[in-house]
């Protein structure tokens, strides 16, 4: 599991990218808001929607592996 910071779209999809290399994550990732009032999670399927969940909020988001 990762944390991602508020910011700008860029720095924060070189965070989740990243950490999807480092950790070995392959897609579908699930995003979800640390407070998730107004934004619901989503499990992503490639870069150009992770890059769409980023920049729809810019609220904190955690990010994990989909597991199963």
């Amino acid at each position: 599991m990762v944390s991602i910071a508020p910011g700008r779209l860029v720095d924060r999809s070189h965070v989740l990218f990243r950490a999807m290399l480092e950790n070995g994550w392959n897609y579908p990732v699930l995003l979800r808001p640390v407070d998730s009032r107004g934004v619901k999670p989503r499990q992503i399927a490639n870069a150009a929607a992770a890059r769409r969940y980023l920049d729809e909020t810019d609220a904190p988001i955690v990010a994990e592996p989909v597991v199963g």
